[in-house]
């Protein structure tokens, strides 16, 4: 059970934690895309 809800943990922040880069790579590119230069 606690093995389960380990895996389940690391997963889950592993996701997370995918999304986040990929949600900052597209907000860093939008940024420089939009700045004045």
């Amino acid at each position: 059970m606690l093995q389960n809800d380990l895996n389940f943990h690391v997963n889950y922040h592993q996701y997370y934690v995918h999304y986040f880069q990929d949600y900052l790579t597209l907000a860093v590119f939008f940024y420089l895309a939009n700045a004045p230069l």
